[in-house]
């Protein structure tokens, strides 16, 4: 009960780095508050995530295992994640501000009546007053707004889970203890999903792997337009490489083919 949850994305058996950035995250926040970090897990395999998980200081795992859901399905997930939310009644939840987090997140926050903040690049522990009323350690959900002209500060002082989604790469992803050991709680996946919210079936799954990892890169050596051509371009992959870096470009560049469209920071 008030606790703090962390919905782990999961591939191929491995977990997400955005998720670990979470984990390290929700531990310095229990922490402040006094509560336990839990992690949710929903797969079709078990094998070797607590071993991942239990490092970054996951107090409980729970896990929900079944060969259906060796793919994201945004029905028997989101079944599974507003159930155990109801019976557990978490104060906070973070989710990855992914493709995932995105289509899972408002669901279940809309079906529990909390509120969400998406695209969170700080979050911190603190009160807040309204009319005279004061709440005492509520959850600062902090991001950039109207274009990022001005950062908000959001707070939901009487609904629970307080809700926040997080990008990759704005968190640091940081082992908590080497040895720290966590409670791993195995679920029947029958009880909370229903045999109807596994209408879809996926046949046939393609993905490209992109060869370019900006999220996961310490530095970025970033051109716009007025470097001129793909060919100056070639200058800022030599510098990238040498500081050990990649290569970013503006919309305008990469518009103009100077480079490929993976490369592109921002939106405008």
């Amino acid at each position: 009960m008030n606790n703090l949850f962390v919905y782990l994305e999961i591939e191929d058996g491995s977990v997400h780095d955005v998720s670990l950035e979470l984990l390290t995250k929700g531990r310095s926040l229990a922490n402040q508050l006094g509560v336990a970090l839990e992690a949710i897990a929903i797969t079709d395999r078990a094998e070797g995530i607590a071993d991942t998980v239990m490092p970054y200081g996951v107090d409980k795992l729970h896990l929900f295992v079944d060969p259906r859901l060796e793919h994201y399905q945004t029905l028997p997930h989101a079944s599974i994640v507003i159930k155990l939310f109801q019976q557990e009644k978490p104060q906070i939840c973070l989710l990855g501000a992914t493709t995932i987090g995105r289509d899972l997140g408002p669901r279940v926050s809309s079906s529990l009546g909390s509120g969400l903040t998406a695209d969170c690049t700080s979050l911190e522990i603190g009160d807040y007053t309204d009319k005279g009323k004061e709440f005492k350690n509520l959850l600062y959900q902090i991001r950039p707004a109207f274009g990022g002209n001005i950062v908000a500060t959001i707070v939901n002082p009487e609904h629970r889970p307080q809700m926040a989604t997080v990008r990759p790469g704005v968190m640091k992803k940081e082992i908590y203890k080497a040895d720290h050991k966590g409670e791993v709680i195995n679920h029947s996946v029958a009880d909370f999903v229903r045999d109807e919210d596994f209408v879809i079936e996926i046949i046939d799954r393609h993905v490209a792997k992109s060869k370019i990892n900006l999220g996961g890169a310490p530095i970025i050596v970033s051109g716009g337009y007025g470097v001129g051509s793909a060919e100056s371009f070639e200058l800022l992959h030599e510098l990238a490489d040498l500081l050990g870096g990649e290569v970013g470009a503006t919309r305008a560049a990469v518009d103009a083919g100077f480079t490929e469209h993976e490369r592109q920071i921002g939106q405008t």
